[in-house]
């Protein structure tokens, strides 16, 4: 519980700028292994009184009729997705600077849910009993025999299998092929996704050693000298953090606040030092949650390549169905022809500015922007296929 009870807070250090999002769902089944849980046991009301306590916003999904309860998660989820794009909408465009309440999900279903509900009369759905072992040695006990029977078809096998045992090949053609399936997909192989560090020379860290036993700076603050300028080298592709409880500066790396800042979201004070909402150190005075925001980050990073190619191969699905048909030679000399006096036009002395935005209207389908720290990416989708990819520099005035 102390580790998870840590990682509700870790709202106060999520940029919504910069960062991704995490979306909490709290599974209120009541039982462990022998016992109630607490969450379980308290009022609705107490509960969502502490969850907002947290810094959350809780949404309830509650029930026991699986496909009354498929639909509300369903809509729930796109409810707090829209929330979530909202946050980082105000955020990133319009420059809010408050700290957003994230939305979370309470889904709140019985233990054991669609299992036996009695066996040798004792509840078994929504018990502690589900938990464990729910029918015993089948072999000897024919009831038991019969219950599990009953339960595995439930499933409704029939409607998945062939009369030989083998899933229908309908169903199969869904399962994902190449890097989509589960053990091939970049989402859990990031290292194909990482990017290197731009690292300096160490040995530029040198420090003269004159005799043994020699009182010296102290070799983390070296380390410390040597990851600000690793964190420098890398602030425009932002693939480097460091992550610690609440000892940088007691650690003797206090060199790394030269070029950056603890990211912190919670209020600040007049006498505090080293916050700032956007930071490449993450201190918190927990190690599992160090530990745990070190593999939500790494694997952050790579979803956001996955998500960078997903985006692209849907621009070229969508160019290669809008492709038109094939051309005659007829045709293709006449637009060739239009084509070549299109320079003349846009570069003769009459030619006004609304005479150019008509041009590019003409021959644009549509321009997207994506814009990082420094610069600004373009890229021009052209109408019949083609597309052109720029790079402009961001001025101070943006």
């Amino acid at each position: 519980m102390g580790p998870l009870a840590t990682a509700w807070h870790s709202n106060k250090f999520l940029d919504p700028v910069t960062d991704g999002a995490v979306l909490p769902i709290l599974h209120l089944n009541g039982y462990k292994i022998s016992n109630p849980t607490l969450l379980a046991r308290i009022t609705r009301e107490e509960l969502e009184q502490l969850l907002r306590g947290y810094g959350w916003t809780p949404y309830f999904v509650e029930g026991h009729e699986p496909e009354l309860m498929h639909e509300a998660m369903a809509a729930t989820l796109d409810t707090v997705v829209e929330q979530i794009r909202k946050i980082q909408q105000e955020a990133r465009i319009h420059g809010s600077f408050t700290r957003p309440r994230w939305p979370m999900i309470v889904l709140n279903s019985p233990k054991g849910w669609t299992g036996p509900k009695m066996v040798d009369g004792l509840q078994i759905e929504g018990t502690f009993r589900s938990h464990q072992v729910p029918l015993s040695d089948p072999a000897t006990h024919p009831e038991h025999l019969n219950l599990l029977e009953d339960w595995l078809r439930s499933y409704r096998p029939d409607e998945l299998f062939d009369e030989q045992g083998r899933l229908k090949p309908e169903l199969a053609e869904l399962a994902p092929k190449g890097e989509r399936r589960m053990g091939a997909n970049p989402h859990a192989n990031g290292g194909i996704l990482l990017r290197e560090l731009r690292m300096p020379d160490f040995r530029d860290y040198a420090v003269d050693v004159p005799s043994p036993g020699v009182r010296g700076i102290g070799d983390t603050h070296v380390l410390g000298r040597f990851l600000r300028d690793v964190a420098k080298l890398n602030s425009e592709q932002r693939n480097f953090r460091v992550f610690g409880p609440d000892e940088t500066l007691s650690n003797g790396l206090e060199a790394l606040f030269d070029v950056t800042k603890r990211q912190w979201d919670a209020a600040t004070m007049p006498n505090d030092e080293f916050l700032s909402p956007t930071g490449r150190v993450m201190e918190m005075l927990s190690e599992h949650q160090c530990e745990g925001w070190l593999e939500g980050y790494l694997e952050r990073r790579w979803n956001d390549r996955i998500a960078d190619v997903a985006r692209f191969e849907d621009e070229l699905r969508v160019l290669q169905e809008s492709r038109p048909s094939a051309i005659t030679d007829a045709d293709r000399a006449e637009i060739s022809a239009l084509g070549a006096d299109l320079p003349r036009l846009w570069n003769h002395p009459a030619a006004s500015a609304a005479t150019r935005k008509r041009i590019l209207r003409t021959v644009l389908e549509e321009i997207v922007v994506t814009t990082e720290p420094k610069r600004r990416l373009l890229k021009l989708h052209w109408k019949g296929g083609d597309h052109t990819a720029l790079t402009v520099v961001k001025t101070s005035t943006g």
